[in-house]
Parts: C-alpha cells; structure tokens; sequence
C-alpha cells in the first residue's frame, strides 16, 4: 500500500492520491502545457529512507498498467518522472503524444482523453527523507561477478518481448545493439533501456543495477514523426 507515502503536497495537494487511469474528461483533456521543471515538495506522514521511497515507486509502476490506459502510455510516464534531464523528459512525453493540462506530470492524458494520475513519492522524494541507506550503489563488500551467463527477457514499449542472451558485463548498449539487430523496423528509433523505473547509462554493466536472472528489462522505443 501507498498509504505511507500519502503525506502533505506543497504544490498541488490533489496529488497525492494513487495514480489512476480513468475515462475521458473533455473539460480538463482538452489542453496541454508544456513539463515545468519544478518537482513538488511534500512530506511524509512519518519519516522514510529512500529505499523504502524507490520501492514503493517500483511497486506503483508494476502494478499502474493493470489500470485502464495505455502500457506505452504509463512507460512514457515512467521515463519521464525518473529522467533526470528535462529536455530529454519534454521529448518522451512528445512522442507519446501525453498532454499535462497544469503542466505537471502528477495529472496527465493521453490523446484518447484517457486520464492518468501519478503520485508525488513517484516524482520526489519527501523533504523529511532519511538518508539511512545505500539506494543506487552496488555493495562494495560483494562485488559482482564478470562474464558470466545472464539471459533475460526484454520487453520493449511496442508490445515485443524479447529473449535476449547477455553477460553480466553487457552494458546498456550492448542491449540496444542486440535489440535493434534482432528487430525490423528500429533503424531510425530511439531507445531507452530501462529497470525498475530507473534509466540505465549506455555505458552501465547489467552486474552493476542488481538485475539477475529472470527480471524483465524494459526498453522504450521512440521513433521520429511522420
């Protein structure tokens, strides 16, 4: 549950509800601004390290698609709460077509009118954080292995899943290679790999990210406009 994390929003307290997907609302649908760079601020009701944060964002995202909309909908979603540049968020949410009527990723539609609603924990961490614990580094006491085998299935935002034999030492990059040489069409596509929300540097091993044998890599696929 998300109940922890419901805490105040000092910028827009509607925002703190689960995130959603609802019918069409022409009155509100029927508009977009363009992604403000500000995050909202918030509290948590009582105090959470970023651990406990980033997996409650990871357990919103695993679950937000069996909501009505989209899936490559809420992927362009994912990428651009978790993208840390601002340009490259405004860019994803373009080519999926997303419009923000307050210009903030909390409320969202798609071009059905589909309504999705995101919650703040997925877009900041709260002001009264503790940073009690190690969120995004490997463990320096157990280094990962090198070489070793490590098949894993790749799910990209067209609706392809992929099974894709990799190394521990394979970078992002090297799924991208594989991805676009196993599939037509991507010859002028953008890709984005993905895992647990979190997009993955071209230059960052598999054995760096804790993923293991049997998790789902997501890979979010732009192509260019007609």
């Amino acid at each position: 549950t998300f109940d922890r994390l419901m805490g105040t929003c000092c910028s827009s307290p509607a925002t703190s509800r689960p995130a959603q997907a609802g019918p069409r609302a022409p009155e509100e649908s029927g508009q977009s601004r363009p992604l403000r760079a500000e995050r909202p601020v918030w509290h948590s009701p009582e105090p959470l390290t970023r651990r406990e944060v980033l997996r409650q964002r990871n357990e919103f995202w695993d679950t937000a698609p069996s909501f009505e909309g989209r899936r490559e909908i809420w992927d362009a979603l994912r990428a651009a709460c978790e993208a840390t540049d601002h340009e490259f968020a405004r860019a994803v949410l373009e080519s999926a077509r997303v419009k923000l009527p307050n210009g903030l990723l909390t409320l969202a539609y798609d071009e059905l009118g589909t309504k999705y609603v995101i919650p703040v924990f997925c877009l900041s961490f709260p002001q009264n954080v503790i940073d009690a614990d190690t969120v995004s580094e490997p463990s320096i006491a157990a280094p990962p292995r090198e070489g070793q085998p490590l098949p894993l299935k790749v799910r990209l935002s067209t609706g392809t899943d992929l099974q894709l034999d990799l190394q521990t030492t394979s970078t992002a990059r090297d799924v991208e290679r594989m991805v676009l040489g196993v599939t037509k069409g991507l010859e002028n596509a953008r890709l984005l790999v993905m895992f647990c929300g979190k997009r993955l540097a071209a230059t960052t091993a598999l054995d760096q990210t804790g993923i293991t044998t049997g998790d789902v890599l997501q890979v979010l696929v732009f192509t260019a406009r007609k």
